[in-house]
């Protein structure tokens, strides 16, 4: 079975190699995506469903962080995601929160927040 993957979605190249820089710190691996449709299309590219989570900004270049759990929905992957953004707006987190997203963390983040999210994630998801 193929180690977990942290997913992070994000067009932020300094929040994508902080990120990065973290999980790798910790024993993680982890790839990056700059847009939710590159994400999409790698997940279609791939010969099996991967295991992990997805730490995905609110506004990506193509779609929005929701638009990305309903793509992921849609085809029927059940990657947990974790939202982390500079999107403050309250309803916005709420209405993330009711779609089943796994955490929703503001930028900037702490990064003992965003490490007991990703472990609250792929635990749920085992």
């Amino acid at each position: 079975m193929p180690a977990d993957t942290i997913f992070i979605v994000d067009p932020d190249p300094d929040t994508c190699a902080s990120v990065e820089a973290l999980l790798s710190r910790l024993g993680y691996v982890s790839k990056v995506f700059h847009s939710g449709m590159d994400f999409m299309a790698y997940l279609a590219s791939t010969d099996h469903v991967p295991q992990g989570c997805i730490i995905s900004e609110m506004t990506l270049p193509d779609l929005t962080g929701l638009q990305l759990m309903a793509e992921l929905n849609e085809a029927d992957v059940a990657l947990p995601v974790i939202i982390l953004t500079n999107d403050s707006d309250v309803k916005t987190a709420v209405r993330a929160l009711h779609t089943h997203a796994s955490g929703y963390l503001k930028k900037p983040y702490v990064e003992r927040d965003l490490m007991n999210g990703v472990r609250q994630a792929l635990a749920a998801n085992r």
